[in-house]
Formats: C-alpha cells, sequence, structure tokens
C-alpha cells in the first residue's frame, strides 16, 4: 500500500500543479500529459539556425512543425530548409522530415528530442553537378542530424518537479497527440 505521507509521493503530486498540465492517477502512478502546442512552442524557441557547410552554402532550418501523431513512439519534425550562397540573390528552398525518441536529462530536468534519423531531404539542386549535389545532401544531413540531436522539447519548471522526475520517472511515450510521462513508487516504497 502506498502511503500517502510519503515524501517522494508528495513531490509527485506537486508536479502536476507546477506544470499545470493534464495528469490522470492510475495504480499509484500518476501520467502527465504534455501537448503538442506547448511542445510545439519549445521547439520553435530554437529557430531559426543557420550553418556554413564548408563555406559553400549557408544552410537555414526554419518553422519546424512538430507532429506528434507520428507513431512508433517518436516525434516528428519537418523543417523548412533555404541554402543560399554570398553575392548571390537566390536561394534554393526545401525541407528536412526528421523523427526521434524523447530523453530526459536529470540535470536540468528537460525533455530533449533524441535519436534524430532523417526521413527526407527535399532541396531542387538542379544546376550543380551530381558530385556537388551529394556534397550538399550529405552536408545538409550531418547538420540537420547534428543540430536536432538535442533540441529541448519540455523543461521542468520547479525544483520540486525536476526532483520528483528525477526520482520517479518510469516511462515516456508518444502518443495520441501528446507526450505521455508516467510517475510512480517501485512496490514497496
Amino acid at each position: 500500500m502506498i502511503n500517502p505521507n510519503h515524501p517522494i509521493l508528495k513531490y509527485a503530486l506537486m508536479i502536476t500543479t507546477a506544470l499545470a498540465l493534464t495528469t490522470s492517477c492510475q495504480k499509484g502512478q500518476i501520467s502527465i500529459t504534455i501537448d503538442q502546442s506547448k511542445v510545439q512552442e519549445r521547439v520553435s524557441q530554437e529557430f531559426p539556425q543557420e550553418h556554413d557547410i564548408k563555406g559553400m552554402a549557408t544552410l537555414t532550418m526554419k518553422n519546424p512543425q512538430v507532429d506528434l501523431a507520428l507513431g512508433d513512439n517518436r516525434i516528428g519534425l519537418i523543417t523548412d530548409l533555404e541554402l543560399s550562397r554570398k553575392n548571390l540573390p537566390i536561394a534554393i528552398k526545401g525541407n528536412a522530415k526528421t523523427s526521434g525518441t524523447v530523453r530526459y536529462e536529470k540535470k536540468n530536468g528537460t525533455f530533449y528530442m533524441t535519436d534524430v534519423k532523417i526521413e527526407n531531404v527535399e532541396l531542387p539542386l538542379k544546376l550543380m553537378t551530381q558530385e556537388q549535389k551529394q556534397t550538399i545532401i550529405d552536408h545538409t544531413n550531418a547538420l540537420i542530424a547534428g543540430t536536432l540531436k538535442d533540441i529541448p522539447i519540455h523543461t521542468l519548471q520547479t525544483a520540486s518537479s525536476k526532483e520528483a522526475a528525477n526520482a520517479l520517472l518510469k516511462n515516456i511515450e508518444v502518443k495520441d497527440n501528446a507526450i505521455k510521462i508516467v510517475l510512480g513508487l517501485d512496490e514497496g516504497s
């Protein structure tokens, strides 16, 4: 039986209030739901981003669109891409479709997109040689994977919510257009 005065359970209950998110309780566990709009808001703070591609061009990543309905416990992310060169008035526009899983970092109470996979990169590179195209695509893929692998998607705001998550985190799922965080006590606690 769970002791309602157990200090860790008190932290778990405080986390629901501190986060002001949808929660549900079942069998000594608390589920916290972070909806897609909150994830979208947090991810959007990381953009736009500009990256140099070996002096050949500048890759700008902007307008990220989060998709929590992707399935397989993964977060989808579509990002607009713009490839430009100094002294040229035109830019090549496309997009990247990526996906990742969710990782929780105890030291700062932040959930990150990690294990990024490049699903598709669309860049119309019609005026380049095949070798130039491949160089641009390879560098673009590397930049996207490196940039998105630790995108913060949510940060716990209070010390008590971080302590509760650090002590009680059982599972993180991406489903039903939301991220579901499950906190609970081990049997016999």
